[in-house]
């Protein structure tokens, strides 16, 4: 039998955890972790090499973050100017917004309510600002917060870096839920992610076409979720199409053999041909 202090307290927390996952802002932590190229970069070799990350810092604020990819930033350049032959062995910064007071199910989608990444230089290379997880525990109008909260809205042109035909580096890093942790691969661009024109143009059809239940935003972040926000992309390693973030996507950190630029560049124009064949 349940005891009135322990029904009093059950009906408090209820309704406390009701009101912290339906507020604005969720109380989280930033997880900062510099990645770096796992050999001596004259090593490397495409199509594929490894990093790793031998730190992680743990910050409060974005405020703090910012002002530590300045600070570092600011020794990279100086060091930069002082010793040009200088190759840095620090590929990227990976920043993971991290929920407090949540449980997640990390094998359904991921942990974290934002994601960034920055340059060895400091500078901001690309966000996510939509969440990647929804909390076990969540039920009713909960579900619509963290639906809307998951939902991808579509990039500004600008933030589209690359275009069909373009030769990338793709990084993995945990987050990255389309390849393998630690890894940068070499790749070639087959499809651009959508702009937000174009996704609001996919809501808008999609809404002509559903009802009830597929309209809820809960429903929705299913349909507009993280996968939108993606390239298509061939892999030199495995010649078949795969996905990559928009911010893991990368200009190549080495040079690209003529023959490597060949060989994608066929497996680039074979797709298009087989596709063009599909869609007449």
């Amino acid at each position: 039998m349940t005891s009135v202090v322990g029904l009093k307290w059950a009906i408090q927390y209820k309704q406390k955890n009701k009101l912290g996952f339906m507020k604005d802002h969720i109380e989280s932590i930033f997880k900062v972790m510099p990645y770096y190229f796992a050999r001596s970069r004259r090593k490397l070799h495409y199509p594929e090499f490894k990093t790793k990350v031998v730190e992680t810092l743990y910050m409060k604020t974005l405020e703090e973050v910012d002002a530590y990819m300045i600070r570092h930033g600011s020794y990279y350049r100086e060091f930069k100017e002082k010793y040009p032959e200088f190759k840095s062995n620090l590929y990227a910064y990976v920043v993971l917004e991290i929920p407090l007071g949540f449980k997640t199910h990390v094998d359904v989608l991921g942990e974290n309510l934002s994601t960034r990444i920055y340059l060895p230089d400091g500078s901001l290379w690309g966000e996510n600002t939509y969440a990647d997880f929804i909390p076990m525990s969540s039920h009713g109008d909960e579900y619509n917060y963290w639906g809307k909260r998951n939902m991808f809205w579509g990039r500004k042109p600008e933030e589209i870096r690359f275009k069909p035909g373009d030769i990338v580096e793709v990084m993995g890093y945990p987050g990255n839920h389309y390849w393998g942790d630690n890894s940068v691969s070499l790749a070639i661009i087959v499809k651009t992610p959508p702009t937000v024109d174009e996704v609001a143009a996919m809501r808008k059809q999609y809404l002509a076409t559903h009802s009830g239940f597929d309209i809820c935003d809960h429903a929705m972040c299913y349909e507009f979720g993280h996968y939108l926000d993606t390239y298509e992309v061939l892999s030199f390693a495995c010649d078949q199409i795969d996905y990559a973030p928009t911010v893991s996507v990368f200009n190549p950190t080495k040079e690209v053999s003529s023959r490597r630029r060949k060989v994608l560049q066929k497996m680039y124009d074979d797709y298009i041909n087989v596709a063009s064949r599909f869609n007449e």
